[in-house]
């Protein structure tokens, strides 16, 4: 394979998942929390009063299974886009959860605990969504500085040194390392995360095509590597 082919890789991974499916991701993780809020809230509220009602139970067993999906939706296609963060996911949740709870509340007003647990997830959820907004700025401009670097900076060759894994069971996070010549022959390494799996391993002895900045040669956040790019977890 040249370095200017497409990796295997390349070529079967699919782009980024459309803001559809990621929305639809963030909608059922928020039914989950409101489910949750609403179940658990309800349960709490009638504690040694009564039986919580089947609604209240329902709520419960939706919102969890809900949770869970969404959850696992939403962290598949986090991975693939840059511009969402994390955090998104949970504010989701959380706020949901404050809505949840607050709607059982207003079946017997007066609640102080449960205004109190809405109100704190209401505001831990508004945290994590800065939080989220913050990090999807921060891996924009991540890929801003390696766009610049890949136009401007100084093209050369790296060998994989190390494949960052012993074996491989699915799609895995690794950590691989990368040994290269700089612009003034001294040997260097950076180390990139990358997604793996059986199928499309890396292995050591492995070429591909890296990019740095000549000023700052072993600043491992102006290194660009081919093989890394679309594979790390911020792609």
């Amino acid at each position: 394979m040249s370095l200017t082919d497409p990796t295997p890789l390349d070529e079967v991974e699919a782009p980024p998942p459309g803001v559809g499916s990621v929305v639809a991701a963030v909608l059922l993780i928020a039914v989950g929390g409101f489910g949750c809020g609403y179940g658990w809230g309800g349960i709490g509220l009638l504690d040694g009063v009564r039986d919580p009602s089947i609604e209240v139970q329902a709520s419960v067993a939706v919102g969890m299974i809900a949770w869970v999906l969404g959850n696992c939706s939403w962290l598949g296609r986090i991975i693939k886009r840059r511009d969402m963060g994390l955090g998104i996911g949970a504010a989701a949740f959380l706020m949901a959860a404050a809505g949840g709870l607050w709607a059982i509340e207003r079946t017997a007003p007066g609640n102080a605990v449960l205004l109190t647990l809405a109100a704190g997830s209401a505001s831990l959820g508004a945290l994590c969504a800065v939080g989220g907004i913050v990090a999807a700025r921060a891996r924009e401009r991540a890929r801003g500085v390696e766009d610049h670097i890949v136009r401007h900076g100084w093209e050369t060759t790296a060998v994989i040194s190390n494949r960052g894994y012993e074996s491989l069971e699915g799609m895995t996070l690794t950590v691989v390392t990368f040994t290269f010549r700089d612009h003034h022959g001294t040997q260097r390494w950076v180390q990139k995360s990358m997604r793996q799996s059986p199928r499309y391993a890396v292995q050591e002895g492995q070429e591909t095509r890296l990019w740095f900045d000549p000023e700052r040669p072993h600043d491992a956040s102006r290194i660009v590597v081919d093989l890394a790019r679309d594979r790390s977890t911020a792609s």
